[in-house]
């Protein structure tokens, strides 16, 4: 987890965080991180699931405040994250799950749908 010399966190070193409070996802603010794909997708399931989704400033010494903690990126999909130092989270948090769940489904959609004639089109002429 990277934070900021001001104490806030910003990411992981190649993915992104979120934090659960209250069935409320929080996660950095996107000036603070690299806007990662797979963020973006989390951010759009859990608006279209109505899950409640703030981005704001996340203070280190705040941690032991939130129920449960993932991080989001291309290799890890989404990860449920065990504990940051001595402050251990939830991995089992229903939320997390439900987010997991229909990221998975739409990872399995986008391949099924993906077409190389398609792909071929976006190429650059050789």
């Amino acid at each position: 987890m990277l934070v900021d010399e001001n104490g806030f966190v910003t990411e992981g070193s190649k993915s992104n965080i979120f934090f659960l409070k209250e069935n409320t996802l929080i996660t950095p603010k996107t000036e603070q991180v690299l806007p990662g794909i797979t963020r973006m997708k989390v951010i759009q399931i859990a608006r279209r699931m109505g899950i409640k989704l703030l981005e704001e400033k996340i203070s280190n010494k705040s941690l032991k405040l939130y129920e449960s903690a993932f991080i989001s990126g291309t290799s890890p999909k989404i990860l449920p994250i065990r504990n940051i130092d001595e402050i251990q989270f939830n991995t089992k948090n229903d939320t997390i799950k439900k987010v997991m769940d229909e990221y998975e489904l739409m990872v399995s959609n986008d391949i099924l749908l993906f077409n190389w004639d398609n792909y071929d089109n976006v190429l650059p002429n050789k």
